[in-house]
Parts: C-alpha cells; structure tokens; sequence
C-alpha cells in the first residue's frame, strides 16, 4: 500500500513535469531574446553617445523621448 502510494507520487511528478515543460522552455526562450534586446540597447546607446560626442545633438530629445539615452548623462 505505501509503495503504491509512492507510485502514484513519482507518476504524478512526472506527469506535471512533462506538462511544465513547454512553459519552461518558453521563458528560457523569453529570457534569451531579453538578453539579447538588452545587448542590442547597449550598442545602440553607445552608437548615440559617439553620435552625440560628435554632433553635440542629443538624439533622445531629437526623437521625443528624452529618457531614452538617459544612460549617456553623467
């Protein structure tokens, strides 16, 4: 009787990880493509920092989002 009980335990772990597991690779997948967005920000940010060291034109309030390049401000 316990072992069965015990069965019944591991084959519902089993059944909730295999039903898990779509989510799970989803937000590893969610995670990496945020990871990703981020790394383009940053050599985003660092290609306005040279534009503006340039220029001397800050491309936040050029394009009306002023918060946008708030990284550059030191």
């Amino acid at each position: 009787m316990v072992r069965r009980a015990l069965w019944r335990v591991v084959f519902w772990r089993i059944v909730g990880d295999i039903i898990a597991m779509p989510r799970r690779i989803l937000k590893a997948l969610a995670m990496i493509f945020e990871e990703f967005e981020m790394a383009a920000f940053y050599l985003e940010l660092d290609a306005a920092r040279r534009y503006e060291s340039l220029t001397d034109i800050d491309l936040g309030a050029a394009a009306g989002a002023p918060e946008r390049y708030e990284g550059l401000k030191s």
